[in-house]
């Protein structure tokens, strides 16, 4: 997957790919793709300032909204682990 630009920011693309397994690996995958881009694009601060510690927040930001919106879609097996939740948002400055 391709998101360009990323954030509104010409500057910032985000490639991803997305590997779904199982009978609902699609549904999966499709789901966390989306999840992904709105998850990075809601902390766009953090998003510029610091890329590496934004992709693993979004990561666990959008794991949680699987998790609570998919709950019915069985995620087992070594390539389907999810990163633990994401920590609470940092406070505005």
């Amino acid at each position: 997957m391709l998101s360009y630009p990323l954030a509104g920011d010409r500057q910032q693309m985000l490639l991803a790919v997305y590997d779904g397994h199982g009978s609902q690996g699609e549904l999966v995958s499709e789901f966390i793709s989306f999840e992904m881009v709105e998850a990075l694009e809601s902390d766009a601060k953090l998003l510029s300032e610091d890329p590496a510690a934004a992709l693993p927040q979004a990561g666990g930001v959008a794991a949680a909204k699987l998790r609570e919106r998919m709950s019915n879609v069985a995620i087992g097996g070594r390539a389907a682990r999810l990163p633990p939740p994401a920590p609470a948002p940092r406070p505005a400055a």
